[in-house]
């Protein structure tokens, strides 16, 4: 067999793919080959945050939560209280930072917390003690209003105009006001959108809160090794290994075609494989590649994927693959 013709057709079928494929939105649609042997995900619902992601949050106020548990009185709400007869006790309070009320004739009382149902009681013994037996009515001029106030400073220039926005630190965690810093790394964005709910209602009760993708440090393929334009390509929806390695510009003299490794990450694992270009070429043109996976061309031939991950990945490659935790490796 002649190899150094067979080389140059394979750069030219790869390039050409390459050029065609970065104009598509969707190469590669059939799903007869998968090497992870799980589904691909390609939606914005599976995709799983990264370091370097960036996150924002729109927050409103869902009054209708609280018609399913009590609302519990909290800072800067205002509470109407109606003495039957006494419009010198009937007056609208605001609840302060501390939580407290100075009522008409009563020592400052602690109220954050409690429910309408629960405060009347407690003013009409107060009350009775000084001698007012008056029926006693309480109700809110307004509520949520710490909510209101807390949504008002996250986005200044309006509900969704101006959303607070984060990025995933190295070590994985994003930090909110209010609830600090929370690990999203490898979560789907819905896992980290009821994680965070959770969070800020530990706060607010009615409180709802949807998380959304600013920019994503994985809306790229990485290839590097010998190719010869080595780094990061962007992609939408999926790209086969193939278009990858055209993206690059193809392979270099010095390649190794059959070591050629990819590395994905799907469901919180981490999947190796390596190909040999001659034998499977028809595999790496159906396997998809999605945004965050990685293409590597060697020099040399990789007689160890293990050793590769431990010394290649994890030691000298700059990009951050998150190989922490366990990998599975299929040698083609």
């Amino acid at each position: 067999m002649n190899y150094k013709l067979l080389k140059e057709v394979l750069v030219i079928a790869i390039v050409s793919i390459g050029l065609g494929g970065c104009a598509s939105k969707n190469i590669i649609t059939s799903d007869t080959y998968d090497v992870s042997h799980e589904p691909v995900a390609s939606s914005a619902e599976k995709y799983q945050l990264q370091v370097g992601d960036k996150i924002s949050i729109v927050c409103v106020v869902n009054e209708q939560l609280d018609a399913v548990d009590p609302y519990y009185i909290n800072t800067g709400d205002i509470i109407n209280v109606k003495v039957l007869d006494r419009s010198d006790l009937s007056y609208e309070y605001k609840v302060n930072p501390d939580g407290t009320v100075q009522f008409i004739q009563l020592d400052s009382l602690q109220i954050a917390g409690l429910t309408l149902s629960e405060l009347r009681p407690k003013l009409e013994k107060l009350y009775g003690d000084l001698g007012i037996n008056d029926a006693i009515t309480v109700g809110f001029s307004v509520y949520n209003a710490a909510v209101d106030s807390f949504i008002n400073k996250l986005s200044p220039g309006g509900i969704g105009l101006s959303p607070f926005a984060t990025t995933i630190a190295v070590d994985g965690n994003a930090n909110f006001p209010l609830v600090g810093f929370v690990k999203l790394n490898d979560l789907t964005l819905q896992e980290a959108n009821d994680l965070i709910s959770a969070k800020y209602r530990d706060h607010f009760k009615s409180i709802d809160v949807t998380l959304r993708i600013e920019e994503s440090s994985g809306h790229n393929v990485i290839v590097l090794g010998e190719v010869l334009k080595p780094g990061t390509f962007s992609v939408n929806g999926t790209l086969s290994v193939l278009s990858a390695l055209g993206a690059a510009g193809g392979y270099t003299t010095n390649a190794k075609l059959d070591s050629i490794m990819t590395v994905q990450r799907r469901g919180g694992k981490v999947f190796v494989n390596k190909f040999d270009l001659e034998k499977d070429m028809f595999a790496m043109a159906s396997v998809k590649m999605i945004a965050g996976d990685f293409v590597f061309v060697p020099k040399s031939t990789i007689a160890n994927v293990n050793t590769f991950v431990d010394q290649y990945l994890r030691r000298v490659t700059p990009f951050n693959l998150n190989l922490s935790g366990s990998y599975l490796i299929n040698d083609l």
